[in-house]
């Protein structure tokens, strides 16, 4: 798994974040170069070499200004405040060496943080998913967290990879309670591609077991909703998505909480009425992206409803270049229309390590926004070193 990010600055950039806009700048382009590359049809091989770094030159002329201008003028930008390493001795001793995503759900008096690939203690055992368990507060406390374990004392395995080619990992990309009974919406990835090769995954729904297991109710096509943040609304379960890895605008969806097992009970964004209602149809092939996406590349994505300021939060990165960067939608309706602000992840870096990469993820954790609603708690994960994170900003927007 590789990724970026595209750090915004509210006053010109710091002296440290140059090495950021160059990693941005080259993978960027690089996913420009795959687009254009898989519209002529061409392969990666050595004859397009010349090619492919010449179209490399004529990209960064044409987007380094725009990017620099785009990190000087950008003043409405959330800034953050790093809380925590997740990945600590709690987690080396119950077999966790390091671990990516961190997807929030609430169940009873706890809140779940469901993990992705986890590389283990011992390298042969790799491949599952982990859970850690925070008490169901409005503020974040590290000390309190514990990780779930299972009957031997090790890290308790929700999902499994076969780490073979049609499944190289499994991993959650939302989840949700109906009534007593946990459900995880898990990407499914074919083989992990780098550089400028497209990777290819699918959506999978699990259900839990009567013995904490979780087993599968059905997938999607390749490339079809692969990853899926569900909110439970009532009754009803909405839920934003993307589709192509990486590579996708953000759409949207519903479907009754008692059909969630029904696939073609699910129903699609397709446009708006003249008053602004939504309009929705039974065929995914009619859906549309929400406003304000269309043009972006979005893999992970976070939703979640916030009861304080009675409004509905999607958070994800963006890996386009003109709207590159950690984004949060909000809205009073969970389906819309949203407004949005940048999210300065990466502002201040100081608590990366030296020679870090890949910076992704973007988790909302439900229930824990403080006191005044105005708090969001949110997980980042870093690909080298490989860990997650929880970082805190604070929703006060000013008036435009």
């Amino acid at each position: 798994m590789h990724s970026n990010f595209f750090p915004p600055a509210k006053e010109g950039i710091p002296e440290g974040n140059l090495k950021v806009i160059q990693h941005s700048i080259t993978t960027k382009i690089f996913l420009s170069i795959k687009s254009y590359l898989s519209y002529m049809e061409l392969k990666f091989h050595s004859k397009n070499i010349l090619f492919i770094f010449v179209s490399i030159i004529l990209l960064l002329n044409i987007f380094t200004g725009c990017i620099w201008s785009n990190f000087r003028q950008s003043d409405n930008v959330l800034d953050c405040v790093f809380i925590c390493n997740l990945i600590d001795e709690r987690a080396n001793d119950v077999g966790i060496k390091g671990t990516d995503l961190g997807v929030g759900v609430e169940r009873d008096n706890e809140i779940w943080l469901i993990f992705g690939d986890v590389v283990g203690m011992n390298i042969l055992k790799n491949g599952a998913s982990a859970v850690a368990l925070l008490s169901k507060e409005r503020d974040f406390d590290f000390s309190r967290l514990t990780w779930k374990i299972d009957e031997n004392g090790n890290y308790y395995k929700p999902l499994h990879s076969k780490r073979v080619y049609g499944d190289v990992s499994t991993v959650p990309a939302g989840a949700l309670m109906v009534d007593d009974t946990m459900y995880i919406y898990a990407m499914r990835v074919e083989w992990w591609h780098h550089g400028p090769k497209q990777t290819h995954a699918w959506g999978v729904l699990f259900r839990e077991n009567e013995t904490g297991g979780f087993y599968e109710i059905f997938n999607w096509s390749r490339d079809e909703r692969v990853n899926n943040a569900p909110i439970l609304v009532d009754d009803t379960i909405y839920m934003v998505y993307t589709n192509l890895y990486r590579n996708s605008a953000v759409y949207l969806s519903y479907v009754e909480k008692e059909k969630i097992e029904d696939k073609n009970s699910y129903r699609y964004f397709s446009g708006r009425t003249e008053d602004g209602k939504p309009i929705w149809s039974e065929n995914i092939e009619d859906a549309i992206p929400l406003e304000g996406t269309d043009k972006m590349r979005v893999g992970e994505i976070s939703f979640v409803y916030n009861p304080i300021l009675d409004m509905y939060l999607i958070m994800f990165d963006s890996f386009s270049i003109k709207d590159g960067g950690f984004w949060l939608y909000y809205s009073k309706e969970p389906y819309g229309p949203y407004s949005r602000v940048k999210v300065g992840v990466l502002k201040d870096d100081s608590w990366l390590q030296e020679n870090w990469s890949g910076c992704y993820g973007g988790y909302i954790i439900p229930y824990m926004f403080g006191d005044d609603g105005k708090e969001l708690y949110f997980t980042i994960s870093v690909w080298k070193p490989y860990i997650t994170v929880v970082m805190k900003t604070r929703f006060d927007m000013k008036e435009n």
